[in-house]
């Protein structure tokens, strides 16, 4: 049986110290299979990161471009898998609502306040 140098095994250390003696999932990343698996399902389960990835910068969703950066975050996420289904389904629903907003706001700056054709 071959033995494995320290750089192709998993980092994981657990709380005793004690490191993980697996070789890592591949060249790529730190951990063996078992601890990757762990930590994706543990950014998952972490609900603030999403959102701050989902934002990435944006202060406020008070222009098209900043709504769209936004959108395009959450794609990204979905994508990854980091985000859930129904999370990304409401935050793109609330950008939807922000870019109404913020035509109707540049509506009301121009003079035309009225209400779009067929609503009353």
């Amino acid at each position: 049986m071959r033995k494995l140098d320290d750089s192709s095994r998993c980092t994981y250390t657990d709380s005793n110290g004690r490191r993980c003696r697996m070789p890592r999932a591949n060249d790529h990343v730190e951990f063996c299979g078992t601890h990757l698996e762990a930590q994706q399902r543990n950014l998952r389960s972490d609900a603030s990161v999403p959102v701050h990835d989902a934002l990435n910068g944006v202060t406020s969703l008070d222009s098209p471009v900043a709504v769209n950066h936004v959108l395009a975050n959450i794609a990204a996420l979905l994508t990854d898998d980091r985000l859930d289904y129904r999370k990304a389904l409401v935050l793109a629903y609330l950008c939807q609502l922000s870019l109404q907003c913020i035509n109707m706001a540049r509506r009301e700056r121009q003079g035309d306040a009225s209400l779009p054709p067929g609503q009353t």
